[in-house]
């Protein structure tokens, strides 16, 4: 079944900086499946960074892409009270940093585009 018609489904992504910890400590960041369309949107949002005609609308930007893509997270803490952070897009404002940000949206393009395996699998059927 084509994975965009299982909007349920939650896949994710840690970044690299978190790959060490255990996985039940691991900040999770998830997303859905992304369809052509959904894809072409962060491509089309994620090439108009490099015209941004300043700072500001470059990060305001680069949100956007993300609040696209992210549905949710885990294992977010505030290092300062021990509580877990509540996602949303305003939060992303607050926990997360531009290479982090490049980073989600790299994995989760790669993630969306169909793996070798699956392409060998279509390739086999009749």
């Amino acid at each position: 079944m084509a994975r965009a018609l299982e909007p349920g489904t939650r896949q994710f992504i840690v970044l690299s900086s978190d790959s060490d910890k255990p996985s039940d400590k691991q900040p999770k960041i998830y997303f859905p499946a992304l369809s052509i369309r959904k894809s072409q949107r962060v491509g089309s949002l994620m090439d108009e960074f490099a015209k941004a005609p300043d700072s500001k609308q470059l990060h305001e930007m680069i949100v956007a892409a993300l609040a696209e893509i992210i549905t949710g997270w885990d294992n977010f803490i505030n290092p300062a009270t021990g509580e877990p952070i509540t996602f949303s897009a305003e939060a992303i404002w607050d926990w997360l940093t531009i290479p982090e940000a490049y980073e989600i949206m790299q994995k989760v393009l790669q993630q969306s585009s169909v793996s070798s395996d699956d392409q060998k699998k279509s390739e086999q059927q009749p």
